[in-house]
């Protein structure tokens, strides 16, 4: 496993501690061979252009997408979200069940959804979208039914943490340069998600009390906490560039798949 593989692996057994051997790891954060679920790791939407450039769809149905994304954004929904959502809807469209999202019928837009060979948290993922977007047909009067109340309950799977040998972190953080250490050890030790990782601001996110350094840090949904950090880490943070600590090449906040990649 190289260092890169690492950041893949979603931390679930935070500790405020500086270090530690027993390092857990949700294995639901491994990148999907197609991007569709919420939960195995919903990057593809970071630049949309990826999820856009060769999906062909109609009038009816690109107008009413239109509609809808204007309707997230104005919810304040993160862009991730939005396009994961917008793409979920989109493959729909492009099975060409009908003409129009306001004629499809329910037992076709069912069918179609046991179609697919799909993992629990991908099916609610998809669930969930389409739920929303025929919600929102109804709420703005584009439609009458919720077509998409047909689709069943997905239970959720029960997590299956698979732990990374404290062999392999070491190994992994000795061969890295000074950037990615700085990724590893955010992972590591703060238990914190690739997307998180690249958010990182130490201007507006470092901040002291009476215990040391702490770290804000921009979670899925919006939310936010906020984890000690490390004496040396602090400084390392406290030290480094301004701007974001993992920018883009434009110098903006970069993409969370390069975190993982």
């Amino acid at each position: 496993m190289n260092c890169q593989c690492l950041l893949r692996r979603r931390y679930v057994s935070a500790r405020s501690g500086p270090a530690f051997s027993s390092v857990k790891w949700d294995s639901r954060w491994m990148r999907p061979t197609e991007p569709v679920g919420l939960a195995c790791a919903p990057q593809p939407e970071a630049n949309s252009s990826r999820m856009t450039t060769h999906t062909i769809i109609n009038e009816q149905w690109a107008g009413a997408l239109d509609g809808w994304r204007t309707a997230m954004q104005a919810m304040r929904l993160s862009p991730q979200t939005v396009d994961l959502r917008l793409y979920h809807v989109r493959r729909v469209a492009r099975a060409d069940l009908a003409a129009s999202p306001w004629t499809v019928q329910p037992t076709a837009l069912l069918e179609w959804v046991g179609s697919h060979d799909w993992s629990r948290e991908t099916a609610r993922a998809v669930r969930s979208s389409l739920r929303r977007f025929w919600t929102w047909g109804v709420t703005t009067g584009r439609t009458t039914d919720n077509i998409a109340d047909i689709l069943p309950m997905v239970r959720p799977e029960q997590p299956r943490p698979r732990p990374a040998d404290s062999a392999v972190v070491s190994a992994a953080l000795s061969a890295a340069d000074p950037r990615l250490m700085l990724m590893l050890r955010l992972a590591n030790e703060l238990g914190m998600r690739r997307g998180e990782v690249a958010q990182v601001h130490p201007e507006h996110d470092l901040v002291r009390d009476v215990a040391g350094w702490s770290l804000v840090v921009h979670g899925k949904g919006q939310r936010q906490r906020v984890l000690p950090l490390p004496d040396d880490l602090a400084t390392a943070l406290c030290h480094a560039n301004p701007g974001f600590l993992f920018p883009s090449p434009g110098g903006g906040l970069n993409r969370p798949g390069v975190s993982g990649d």
